[in-house]
């Protein structure tokens, strides 16, 4: 994102709670770790919120639920008191000790589980069947199934004003062989709406973010009455924790929006760059706020080998994504594929060999006398050219075989891209914007490579100059 002078910015202190201000490179601005404020870099302009929840000891309010700890990897869940955890759904421990909440529990919102387990098991196995082959049979199994966990996962919805500086090198091109070159820049605000990044320290990013998006419009208040069967996982990263993931994702969306922005020529003319070669070099955020909210997944953890692999459905849309680990049947067919050239040429440099011996068998008889001496030539030279061949191919059969990748199945994909997070209510706005003429490019003739006829050159500029692209 932007790129701030952080020695000026000063010592400041929160003037909401008193505690001393830090800077967040992530985010160009200064975060008080105490009540989540953010404000402008070396001022006290508070340019948003990242608040803390869940920090106090629950309440007689919360005693309708439990929560489940897990003796190996420390993973904590919530519950309804008449919903009963036996193993943890993130490592398969049997070793999960329930108690009353010991920290409150109160989300923002919750999106409600759409797909039944019945249904998410039948998307599950489809999934298999259809697109991974090579995969361990016991996936299909029914303990497998049982492991399939119903779980709400932490989000942490985020919106924000994002604003973007572009510049760049714009194209008018009215005729083939010239065009027009303009110095473009820009400056673009747009709003986006609830990009959701997960709390869960235990669950990766990638995977989340593959089976995005949700619906948010089904967004509701969060009751109680929708945790009965199902668990809540409790947030161990809170969105300050998360400015670093926040900036990558909104600083590609803010690319997204600059590359849109320069497509339009600034004028009176109101022309369309054919090209723009253009870099968003800065871009940086205000207003930021967040929401709590919890979204349904189904989630698997799948122990193969000693590796653990990660499978989740989008429990209100039924998408499907994660790691799957592949066989030695797999293994097999791969080496098979990777060292079949070479193997085949082994066989033909043997096959060449026996060629060659025959040959030396005959001329040691009189029958040949006449081309002795030249047989005897070939048939040297062909055992060292057979040898020579069989002992490349050997290699690289050697070297294929130890070179194939085993990688387990990952059909893992990034997060969607900006459209599905614009704010629609509001309109992206072009703030600052100029179109400085630069000079004309042209094409000329210049004859083929093979003599025949003639071909356009590069671009090259009219007054001699050097070539831009």
């Amino acid at each position: 994102m932007a790129i701030w002078d952080t020695a000026a910015t000063k010592a400041l202190n929160c003037p909401t709670c008193g505690d001393a201000l830090k800077f967040d490179s992530a985010i160009k601005a200064s975060v008080c770790r105490s009540c989540g404020n953010v404000y402008e870099a070396g001022t006290l302009n508070i340019t948003g919120k990242l608040k803390f929840v869940d920090v106090d000891e629950a309440s007689e309010e919360e005693e309708n639920k439990r929560e489940y700890v897990c003796g190996s990897c420390g993973a904590t869940v919530v519950t309804n008191e008449n919903t009963a955890l036996t193993y943890c759904a993130f490592c398969g421990s049997p070793s999960v000790m329930g108690r009353r909440l010991v920290k409150e529990f109160r989300p923002d919102y919750i999106i409600p589980f759409k797909i039944e387990k019945d249904e998410a098991i039948k998307i599950f196995t489809d999934w298999i069947k259809n697109e991974n082959k090579y995969t361990p049979g016991d996936l299909l199994a029914k303990k497998t199934f049982k492991k399939i966990t119903g779980l709400y996962v932490p989000f942490w919805l985020i919106n924000a004003d994002c604003y973007a500086n572009i510049n760049g090198l714009g194209y008018v091109q009215d005729e083939p062989t010239q065009r027009a070159v303009f110095n473009v820049k820009r400056k673009v605000l747009f709003k986006v709406k609830n990009v959701p990044f997960d709390g869960a320290f235990k669950i990766s990013n990638f995977l989340m973010n593959s089976i995005e998006p949700f619906d948010f419009d089904e967004l509701v208040k969060y009751d109680d009455t929708y945790l009965p069967g199902y668990y809540a996982d409790r947030y161990d990263k809170n969105a300050l924790d998360l400015t670093e993931v926040i900036d990558i994702r909104i600083s590609r969306y803010a690319k997204q929006a600059g590359d849109l922005a320069v497509r339009s020529k600034i004028g009176d003319d109101n022309k369309i760059y054919k090209e723009v070669e253009a870099d968003t070099s800065e871009s940086y955020i205000k207003n930021l706020s967040q929401r709590y909210a919890l979204l349904p997944i189904w989630f698997l953890n799948y122990e193969y080998k000693g590796e653990s692999y990660q499978i989740a459905i989008n429990g209100q849309t039924g998408k499907i994504s994660g790691e799957l680990p592949t066989t030695k049947k797999a293994r097999f067919i791969e080496t098979v594929k990777a060292t079949t050239p070479w193997v085949m040429g082994v066989i033909g440099s043997v096959l060449f060999l026996l060629l060659c011996l025959v040959m030396g068998f005959f001329a040691t008889t009189d029958r040949f006398d006449v081309f002795s001496r030249l047989t005897f030539y070939i048939f040297y030279a062909g055992v060292l050219l057979a040898a020579t061949a069989m002992s490349f191919c050997a290699r690289k059969v050697i070297l294929a075989y130890k070179n194939v990748e085993y990688e387990s199945y990952n059909p893992l994909k990034g997060a969607p891209e900006m459209f599905e997070y614009f704010d629609t209510s509001f309109k992206p706005q072009v703030i600052e914007a100029s179109d400085e003429y630069m000079g004309i490019q042209f094409k000329m003739l210049e004859p083929n490579e093979n003599g025949r006829g003639s071909k356009l050159s590069s671009w090259m500029w009219f007054d001699g100059r050097n070539d831009i692209r």
